[in-house]
């Protein structure tokens, strides 16, 4: 596969990359323990097919790689899968049926090529009064509720339920997570949602404004331990649309996720110092007070300098950041309450009866 089509990712993707993988950011050579370990790693964060493609990955990377077609020939064929997916769900519920979220949409918004950013799955939001329809549609074509907590929730307003479309797993939102953390305006997300060609065929996704939003809800909603990947799909934001960051602070006030998007820009402006323009340090020093900012940075924010993805911390710190996380104390209060409620509710102590 030809290097050299790689959208213009962040100058310091590959050494950090390769410094958390290996411990050194550039080295001389990749014996085939270490060329495993950076597979490994590279295929966790997201990273794998850019790692094949970009130019700028260092030499020793890049000769100890040289079976690209065979690489190149996996993201082609899953590729096709999550397009036969798609356009079965487009054929279904129509091209206005459903917004494509996250990795569906940035494979063709954010990436010179669709394979280049690949994903496990396809997440589509429906908006509620239509999606109980959606879902009986979807299993009357042969999809396949998935066996998951959500899907077990599923009646109990859980936020999203999986169903299984051929060999791709489609989960459907009607929301973009648990309604007390965030007051995002879903009316205005739909009436503004835009086309897009998803190769030979057209659906619909979100406008960049809200494309941005939700994407700083899902990093938060993750703790800010995600991929790397979602981080590089926010630094490509950013730089695809520099004229709308101003605009993120109102967006964030009225959604309520003023701490979501500080974090998220915090920690990509960290781990790729060159998209913290002026714009983007304005709209961090927008969105908290300073106080909160410190805070924040101290005792909250994951260092991303020093570790890959994954909840490494435990699950009390999990907690801890989804509260901080989230705009003022009665929504902090609310989401950890329905937290609980449903820890004890749906996984009692050993022992106990229902």
């Amino acid at each position: 596969m030809a290097r050299g089509m790689a959208p213009d990712l962040p100058a310091t993707l590959w050494p950090l990359f390769l410094r958390l993988a290996l411990g050194d950011d550039a080295p001389s050579s990749l014996p085939p323990a270490e060329l495993h370990r950076v597979l490994t790693c590279a295929t966790e964060e997201g990273l794998l097919p850019l790692l094949y493609d970009d130019p700028a990955v260092p030499g020793s990377v890049r000769e100890a790689t040289e079976n690209a077609p065979a690489i190149r020939s996996l993201y082609l064929r899953r590729l096709g899968l999550h397009r036969q997916a798609a356009r079965t769900l487009v054929d279904m519920l129509g091209p206005d049926g459903c917004l494509f979220i996250k990795g569906f949409d940035y494979r063709f918004r954010l990436y010179a090529r669709p394979e280049l950013r690949p994903s496990a799955d396809i997440d589509v939001y429906v908006p509620p009064e239509r999606v109980d329809e959606a879902v009986t549609r979807l299993r009357g074509a042969g999809g396949r509720l998935a066996s998951s907590d959500g899907a077990e929730l599923w009646g109990r307003e859980y936020y999203e339920v999986g169903l299984d479309i051929g060999e791709v797993r489609v989960e459907i939102h009607r929301t973009f997570g648990h309604r007390a953390r965030t007051a995002v305006d879903y009316a205005d997300v739909w009436a503004q949602r835009e086309p897009f060609a998803a190769g030979d065929f057209e659906a619909r996704r979100l406008a960049p404004l809200h494309a941005m939003g939700v994407h700083a809800l899902n990093l938060a909603k993750d703790e800010l331990s995600s991929p790397l990947i979602r981080f590089v799909d926010f630094f490509l934001m950013l730089r695809l649309w520099p004229e709308r960051v101003p605009a993120l602070t109102a967006l964030a006030r009225a959604w309520r996720i003023e701490r979501a998007l500080y974090g998220s820009l915090r920690i990509t402006a960290a781990l790729f110092p060159e998209i913290e323009t002026e714009p983007v340090a304005q709209t961090m020093e927008s969105l908290v007070s300073p106080g909160a900012r410190r805070f924040l940075d101290a005792f909250v924010l994951p260092d991303r300098l020093k570790t890959l993805s994954g909840h490494r911390d435990g699950r009390a710190m999990q907690l801890w950041r989804k509260g901080w996380l989230t705009d003022g104390v009665a929504r902090r209060a609310a989401f950890l309450g329905s937290w609980a409620w449903r820890s004890v509710r749906d996984f009692p102590p050993s022992g106990s009866r229902r």
